[in-house]
């Protein structure tokens, strides 16, 4: 386990950190580490809270090729031009809007029974075989949580990626001004306004086409119906 000599300010409130961390030095040659798997704690920086978002990254290649990129990056800021450019197909991955309980109309889509069926309407019928002492999971239509869950878009192709901010007339609504870096993407990503999405390269590309699209404009007029 290996710290950066310089962490981000705020991380203490996510993670434990240790008084005298280990720096990338002290660790030695790489040795009895054919199969061992090098992986990279990070830490986001929002600007609107002041707790830090914690993820770990996983590394492709062997041991020692993850061992060289982790320590070239150790304490240094991952940028999205790193990884990503423009015309990239790429997956999103976030927590999506959390709406309580639920029942099966709701959550599944079931149809609504007719007004002679006994007792209840937004239902399903009968939840197995007579006789059988118990229902297999995840085989009927049950009620319970709906959103607040992990879901993957796939397929979402980055049309620009840009710095210095893109901000509409007014701001963006329940978000304000957008500084720094940004990502332009064709089409919606999971979770609400200021959470945490996780981009990846796309693992179901091979059907879609690579041609190049042009951005020709980007409208910024106000999200805020004026």
């Amino acid at each position: 386990e290996v710290w950066a000599e310089h962490l981000p300010k705020g991380l203490e409130r996510a993670v434990s950190v240790p008084k005298k961390p280990a720096a990338a030095g002290q660790m030695g040659a790489l040795e009895k580490m054919d199969k061992a798997e090098v992986r990279l704690v990070c830490c986001t920086q929002p600007v609107w809270k002041q707790t830090p978002e914690v993820f770990e990254l996983s590394l492709g290649g062997t041991a020692e090729q993850q061992w060289v990129l982790a320590t070239e990056k150790l304490g240094k800021e991952l940028a999205a031009t790193d990884v990503f450019k423009e015309g990239d197909w790429v997956d999103a991955k976030a927590v999506t809007v959390g709406k309580g309980t639920a029942g099966v109309v709701q959550r599944f889509g079931l149809r609504i029974r007719s007004r002679k069926n006994k007792k209840k309407m937004r239902h399903i019928g009968n939840i197995g075989t007579r006789g059988v002492g118990r229902v297999f999971p995840g085989t009927i239509a049950m009620a319970g949580q709906l959103g607040f869950q992990t879901r993957t878009e796939f397929n979402k192709r980055i049309l620009k990626v840009g710095a210095g901010g893109l901000t509409p007339a007014g701001g963006w609504l329940d978000f304000g001004e957008l500084k720094g870096d940004y990502l332009l993407l064709s089409g919606s990503v999971p979770g609400p306004k200021k959470r945490l999405v996780f981009l990846r390269k796309g693992i179901r590309t091979h059907h879609l086409h690579t041609e190049p699209e042009q951005l020709l404009d980007v409208y910024l007029y106000s999200q805020q119906g004026k």
